[in-house]
């Protein structure tokens, strides 16, 4: 027996959550979760601390 079950209940506005729900003779459950969202991107660093670290080091890490 397998339930497919696919609603699209996230917290984020642009985001999927997909459950899959599985169950053998022995009662044995298999349960996987997908989460879809969108790539989020922290920027750390302005123009004065890249600047800073060439001229310190020469090079900076990105």
């Amino acid at each position: 027996m397998t339930l497919c079950v696919s609603p699209t209940f996230a917290q984020e506005p642009d985001a999927e959550v997909w459950v899959h729900v599985s169950a053998n003779i022995n009662e044995q459950y298999y349960l996987a979760v997908v989460e879809k969202g969108t790539l989020k991107q922290d920027i750390e660093a302005d123009g004065a601390a890249l600047g800073a670290g060439l001229k310190a080091e020469g090079k900076i890490a990105i």
